[in-house]
C-alpha cells in the first residue's frame, strides 16, 4: 500500500492516476514569518485581521508563541488579488503596525492550500491519498490539521481491513471514498459554497456580522458548526440571501 500525504497538488497521487490539480479559484496562497522582538498585547490570544485591502478573500494572523515571538502570516484565495502576492500584502500590513514592524524575522515560509474542489476519488489499486494531497481542508478557515487527522484515521481503518482480506484493489478501498464523503465531505462542500458566496461581502457587512458573534461563536464557526451558522444567518438578511443561493 502507498499513502500519498505529500501536500498540495500531490505528485504521487497524480502518478496513481488521480487528478489533484487546483484551479486558481480553488487555491489559497500563504506567506508567513516567524518574528521575534514584537509587542503582543495578550500573548494568550490568537489575532485575525480581515479586509479587502488587508487580505482580499482571506485574513492575516498572529499566532503568539511567547511574550515577544509569534508566527505572523497571511492566506487568501488566489484570484481575489489582481496582481499582488501574499508577501506583498503581508509586508504592507506589517509596515502599518509599529508593534510588529519593530521585530526581527527569524524564518520565512510560503506555500499553497487547497480551497474546496474536494476529490470524489481518492483511491486506486494499492493506493489512497490523505490530507492536503486529497484536498481535505476546511474552507471556512483554510486549516487542514483536523481534517487530515480525520482522513488518516479512516484511511488506517480501511487499509487494515483490506490487508487482512488480502485485497487492496481500488474496489475494496472504495469504502474510504464513501465513508469520508458521508462523514466529512458533504458538510465541507456545503461550507465551501457558503464561503464562496461570502467572499462577495463588503468590509462593512463583515464588520456587522463579526460584531454580532461572541468569541465562543467564532470557534463554532471555525469548526464548521452549521447549526450555529444558521442562527447567524437568521440575524443577517444579507447572509440569508447568500446561504439560500449557495445551498
Amino acid at each position: 500500500m502507498v499513502v500519498a500525504a505529500d501536500g498540495v497538488e500531490s505528485k504521487i497521487a497524480r502518478m496513481a492516476g488521480l487528478n489533484t490539480s487546483l484551479p486558481i479559484p480553488n487555491s489559497i496562497s500563504c506567506y508567513q514569518y516567524e518574528m521575534a522582538g514584537i509587542d503582543i498585547e495578550r500573548p494568550n490570544r490568537l489575532y485575525f485581521y480581515l479586509g479587502a485591502n488587508v487580505a482580499p478573500g482571506g485574513y492575516i494572523w498572529i499566532f503568539p508563541k511567547g511574550d515577544h515571538i509569534a508566527n505572523v502570516g497571511i492566506g487568501f484565495v488566489l484570484g481575489k488579488s489582481k496582481s499582488e502576492t501574499a508577501k506583498y500584502y503581508l509586508d504592507k500590513w506589517i509596515e502599518s503596525m509599529p508593534s510588529i514592524k519593530k521585530g526581527s524575522i527569524i524564518e520565512e515560509n510560503a506555500g499553497g492550500i487547497p480551497f474546496g474542489n474536494f476529490l470524489k476519488k481518492m483511491t486506486a489499486d494499492n493506493f489512497l491519498a490523505v490530507g492536503d494531497a486529497a484536498h481535505q481542508v476546511n474552507p471556512m478557515h483554510g486549516g487542514g490539521i483536523a481534517e487530515a487527522i480525520n482522513g488518516a484515521r479512516l484511511a488506517a481503518r480501511v487499509i487494515a481491513r483490506a490487508i487482512r482480506e488480502e485485497d487492496t484493489t481500488e474496489k475494496n478501498l472504495d469504502e474510504y471514498n464513501r465513508v469520508w464523503w458521508d462523514m466529512h465531505g458533504k458538510n465541507l462542500a456545503r461550507i465551501e459554497k457558503i464561503v464562496n458566496e461570502c467572499l462577495s461581502l463588503s468590509d462593512e457587512e463583515i464588520n456587522k456580522i463579526t460584531d454580532s458573534i461572541s468569541s465562543e461563536g467564532v470557534l463554532k464557526l471555525l469548526n464548521g458548526d452549521l447549526g450555529f451558522a444558521a442562527k447567524i444567518i437568521m440575524k443577517n438578511p444579507r447572509i440569508a440571501m447568500i446561504a439560500a443561493k449557495a445551498l
